[in-house]
């Protein structure tokens, strides 16, 4: 993915920009290319709608990382993103009708969003590939929110072991008379006969 921060191209000159413009072709895998790149739409005087376009593309490998987490149940076979619609090298004109045509998503099962981290991943997915650029989420955005995440699984997991250790200031000390001399059981036999023997007399 193309993220150049703040860096900023200097403006080329008319002639120069028709002249790209009218070289431009669509290079790399059809699979994962942005709605405007299909749609041949992409501003090229434009660093932001390079970065836009990646974090589509991004959306989709993350639904394909998903898709192989033992967090959402049963892990099936790996299935490229739209695998299930397209072949396993479309051409542009294939990506088209699902994309544009149709506006088809790869699916989020319902059983992916039973698991809190997981369903966090996948709003942000469904985020990440909107059909809207200026929708998308940013590269900086997607790293916050896993982050969060990741802080948030560190308490819970802190959380459970020291649950599982009851520190010393919460410990409730219990003490226990030890009598000096030992007691026989024959002994306490006796005497409970003759409180029984006292009681009966009474």
């Amino acid at each position: 993915m193309s993220d150049c921060g703040d860096y900023a191209p200097s403006p080329l000159p008319k002639a120069a920009r028709d002249f790209a413009k009218s070289l431009c072709v669509l290079v790399g895998t059809a699979r994962y290319m942005a709605p405007e790149v299909l749609e041949a739409r992409l501003n090229l005087e434009n660093i932001e709608s390079f970065k836009q376009t990646d974090i589509y593309s991004m959306a989709l490998v993350l639904w394909e990382m998903t898709s192989r987490c033992e967090a959402i149940g049963e892990v099936k076979d790996y299935e490229p993103a739209y695998g299930s619609k397209v072949r396993e090298h479309p051409c542009v004109e294939s990506m088209k009708d699902n994309v544009l045509r149709d506006r088809g998503r790869p699916e989020i099962p319902d059983t992916w969003l039973r698991h809190q981290g997981v369903a966090v991943i996948c709003a942000t997915i469904k985020e990440c590939w909107d059909h809207d650029p200026e929708a998308r989420l940013t590269a900086h955005c997607v790293a916050e929110r896993i982050s969060e995440m990741e802080d948030e699984l560190d308490k819970l997991s802190s959380r459970s072991s020291s649950a599982e250790k009851i520190p010393e200031e919460l410990k409730i000390p219990i003490e226990v008379e030890i009598p000096e001399k030992e007691v026989k059981i024959t002994e306490i036999q006796d005497i409970i006969a003759v409180d029984c023997s006292v009681s009966d007399e009474k």
